[in-house]
């Protein structure tokens, strides 16, 4: 099968061709499920360890900090981790797999269940995961002021904008991954479910929602897409500023009553003592953990995105975009890290790594090896180019 075949399957596929049967649809399904369900594990996990790391750090603020107002901000924080916690782990108790002698129709009932849940959970992200943790974050900051330091209103603005705008931010990514990944999967979910519950065959609407897994199960034996994950070094920059600042600022706690005392004399000998020895053994113990982190953040990534003769791979394979889907590319920049976005006909968009992927040069081999001559995507592979001469 060659490509423009491959490409037809995706636009002409009716489903009803003998060569593909209920069965291999079935079987793609159960694939695309079974990853999605690992993905939500390996999220659940990353964010219990985050929770876990909140938790312990602000619980220590509670004890460290004596303002009433940085106590209050700290229990709050607190309280807001162990409710992302319970919410995360209730979601999970309440949408187990079905069984392994289960129906064909209890099965799908199951993982339908399961997205719906996980589509709800991200619909309301803002209350239940931004809003405890930014809130108790924001009033333990401005609770700084009773400690008169001079800097702590301008740190208290600074960091109560910085704060809104990345929750802006983590809220529109999730309410497009609902858009883009949970709504589409919850659709096919449901022309299988009722294909099986009434033994009618797919109309139209729903052969549309299956062509992509046909095309993802048709190429899967076909082509073998070169693939890239995050680059480790990308991961740990941010993972260490994290785990350092954490340790900074509970250095900072727990030498605040002499650095009071020390301003308060014009005298910076508290410096010393916040870079002692003793701190320093933690402030190692801190960054092998944010090396830890990044290391496992990386592991969780693996094959970000594939490049072929197609077009891109996403989310492991499981999101096929084709090349002449691509009408239009344009670039998303977060601090020294670009993305693309990659924009079809109809507008949608979907964010694919670039700059932070590994092997620049392999990757960019790969682009211009079987994008189309003239494809907007080649563009901007210069970006590659900087990274490796540096």
């Amino acid at each position: 099968m060659n490509d423009d075949e491959l490409k037809k399957l995706w636009q002409q596929q009716p489903l009803r061709d003998p060569a593909i049967s209920p069965a291999q649809v079935m079987s793609a399904m159960q694939s695309k499920t079974t990853q999605l369900r690992r993905t939500l594990l390996v999220r659940d996990v990353r964010e219990l360890v985050a929770c876990v790391i909140v938790g312990v750090v602000f619980g220590i603020y509670y004890f460290i900090f004596r303002a009433p107002i940085m106590r209050l901000g700290a229990l709050i924080t607190v309280a807001g981790s162990i409710f992302i916690a319970w919410k995360i782990l209730h979601a999970r108790r309440t949408t187990p797999p079905a069984k392994p002698d289960a129906t064909l129709v209890e099965s799908l009932r199951a993982e339908l269940h399961s997205v719906r849940t996980q589509s709800k959970l991200l619909r309301s992200v803002l209350w239940w995961y931004l809003l405890p943790l930014a809130v108790g974050a924001i009033v333990f900051v401005w609770g700084s002021l009773s400690n008169n330091f001079v800097f702590a209103l301008v740190f208290s603005v600074a960091f109560t904008l910085f704060t809104l705008a990345l929750d802006v931010f983590i809220y529109r990514l999730n309410q497009r991954a609902v858009s883009q990944q949970l709504l589409p999967l919850e659709a096919q979910l449901e022309s299988l479910l009722h294909s099986a519950e009434t033994g009618e065959p797919l109309d139209e609407t729903h052969v549309a929602n299956l062509r992509p897994i046909v095309l993802s199960m048709t190429t899967a034996d076909h082509v073998k897409p070169a693939e890239f994950k995050v680059a480790f070094w990308q991961l740990a920059i941010y993972g260490e500023i994290g785990f350092v600042g954490i340790w900074f600022f509970l250095m900072l706690g727990l030498e605040g009553d002499r650095i009071l005392r020390d301003l308060s004399r014009g005298s910076i000998h508290f410096v010393s003592r916040v870079f002692s020895w003793q701190h320093l053994v933690w402030l190692v113990l801190f960054f092998l953990g944010g090396l830890i982190y990044s290391w496992m953040l990386q592991k969780l990534t693996e094959r970000a995105v594939g490049i072929s003769t197609l077009g891109v791979h996403l989310q492991k394979g499981q999101n096929l975009i084709l090349w002449d889907e691509i009408k239009e590319v344009r670039p998303l920049r977060i601090l020294n890290i670009r993305s693309l976005w990659l924009i079809r006909g109809s507008d949608e968009k979907t964010i694919m790594p670039w700059t932070s992927l590994e092997r620049p040069s392999d990757l960019k081999a790969a682009v211009e090896g079987f994008a189309p001559a003239n494809h907007p995507i080649r563009q901007y592979l210069s970006l590659l180019t900087r990274i490796k001469t540096k």
